[in-house]
Formats: C-alpha cells, sequence, structure tokens
C-alpha cells in the first residue's frame, strides 16, 4: 500500500524509519514506479546494512541516507555534530553482563514531570511513591504539591 502511494503521488523524499524499511525491503519493489523517489533518509534506530543493500538494488541504486542538518537551525545543527560524528541524543546504559539498554532521549523530558504533571491536571493524584522515589534517584525533580 505504501509503495503503490508513493508511486502513484511521484514522491520525491521518503522520510521513514528503520521498521518501515525493514518492511518495504520483503516487497517487489521493481513492480513499483518510484522514478520520482530522490531522497530516502532515516531516523531513529540504525538502519542495517542488508534492508540498505536490499533498498537500493530494489530502488536502482537510491540509497538511503541520513540527514545534512536541521533545517534552519545551524545551532542545533552544531550541536549534533563533532569530529565529523552526529551524535543522536541518544541514552543507554550497560549492564553488568556487558549488554547495553536504550534508556531514551537526551532531549526527551523527564517522565515524572511529565507523570506529575498530568496527574495534576486531571485530578487523579500523584504517582505511586515508588516510583517517585525511582525518578528521585534519578535526579528527577517531583513537584507534589498540585
Amino acid at each position: 500500500m505504501i509503495l503503490g502511494t508513493l508511486a502513484r503521488h511521484g514522491v520525491t523524499t521518503l522520510c521513514a524509519p528503520p521498521t518501515l524499511y525493514r518492511s518495504l525491503v520483503v516487497a517487489d519493489l521493481a513492480r513499483y514506479d518510484l522514478f520520482r523517489l530522490r531522497h530516502c533518509v532515516s531516523a531513529g534506530e540504525p538502519l542495517n546494512p542488508e534492508v540498505i543493500r536490499m533498498w537500493e538494488e530494489g530502488t536502482r541504486g537510491l540509497p538511503v541516507g541520513l540527514f545534512a542538518d536541521y533545517w534552519r537551525d545551524p545551532d542545533a545543527t552544531a550541536a549534533a555534530f563533532a569530529n565529523g560524528w552526529y551524535f543522536t541524543g541518544d541514552k543507554a546504559r550497560r549492564d553488568e553482563d556487558g549488554y547495553f539498554w536504550f534508556e531514551g532521549r537526551q532531549d526527551d523530558p523527564d517522565r515524572a514531570q511529565i507523570v506529575t504533571a498530568v496527574s495534576c491536571a486531571t485530578g487523579y493524584g500523584a504517582p505511586p511513591v515508588p516510583e517517585i522515589r525511582r525518578y528521585e534517584a534519578r535526579g528527577g525533580v517531583i513537584d507534589d504539591n498540585c
């Protein structure tokens, strides 16, 4: 359905998460007229090389790339790039077994503050005490004076 829409409407730029690219490459890409498609970008989690290869083969060599800058925001662009590297702002932790776990993004608002604000706004009360303690332990700020 998505490939048909891209072809039917002559879409020239596709920005999609890796999950969508993974689902699109299992289709017969050659069946769709994607010749007007000029730019394909992805963001979020990494796009694995096999999916990139399959996409390029199915779309006559059209590469999938990262964006070059934040539109009309040179300060954000400068903050995200350093020494040829793009810093995503993703936060992770490594456990005692050496596994990495995604924790969120640097620009995500503090969830404890969101829960508290929603609780105050809706009248449902503050979050449970164990959750507050967990967020306080992380340095979060809890305002239970609703």
